[in-house]
């Protein structure tokens, strides 16, 4: 049985179907589990190590798992509002590298209930992974703007054909990156979470 909290926390993003699991006591045994995989050259290869550790800790980190806290409507019996039920929700939050591969195995354990666990886990992924986009789209759009304002200074100072030309093209391959970061993210979720042990 899938639980619809939102639109956010689709029931294994890359798949089809909810593993049912079980909910109260039951639930403390064992831990949703999903797996995100970044592309190659998302990151240097011999920083990989130090890349994919600091994206254990962003996985974790207060505004994405806060984020999933607002999305899905998350109390998770604490009168204190969101602040409290994120520090929860994080602390239930488990990241590992997969071997020396660019995997990031994702878990929730300490749950209450087995199906709330499947849906934080598959939106905590989501969130993550649309923040990557963001992020990418970020960084792009700052280099357009650096590169507009390079060409616009050439043009105003006449700076001759040849320069405007490569400083046009340069532009334009900056632009091209930032939309290519605006229809896709750097990472993508590999397997969607599901409940086991």
């Amino acid at each position: 049985m899938c639980l619809a909290f939102t639109a956010l926390a689709i029931c294994a993003a890359s798949t089809s179907s909810c593993t049912p699991a079980p909910t109260g006591s039951a639930a403390s045994r064992g831990a949703a589990r999903g797996a995100l995989v970044f592309a190659i050259g998302a990151m240097p290869a011999d920083q990989s190590n130090v890349g994919l550790a600091t994206e254990v800790e962003v996985i974790k980190s207060r505004p994405i798992v806060e984020q999933v806290v607002k999305d899905l409507r998350l109390d998770l019996g604490l009168d204190a509002g969101t602040g409290r039920a994120t520090e929860l929700l994080a602390s239930w939050v488990a990241a590992e590298r997969r071997g020396g591969s660019l995997v990031l195995d994702v878990s929730l354990k300490g749950a209450p209930d087995s199906a709330m666990a499947v849906a934080a886990c598959n939106a905590l992924m989501a969130r993550y992974v649309e923040r990557r986009r963001e992020a990418r789209i970020d960084r792009a759009t700052e280099v357009v703007i650096v590169r507009q304002s390079e060409l616009q200074a050439a043009m105003e100072a006449d700076a001759g054909a040849e320069r405007v030309k490569a400083l046009r093209r340069r532009f334009e391959e900056a632009d091209e990156q930032r939309l290519e970061g605006a229809r896709e993210s750097d990472v993508r979720v590999l397997e969607g979470c599901v409940w086991g042990k």
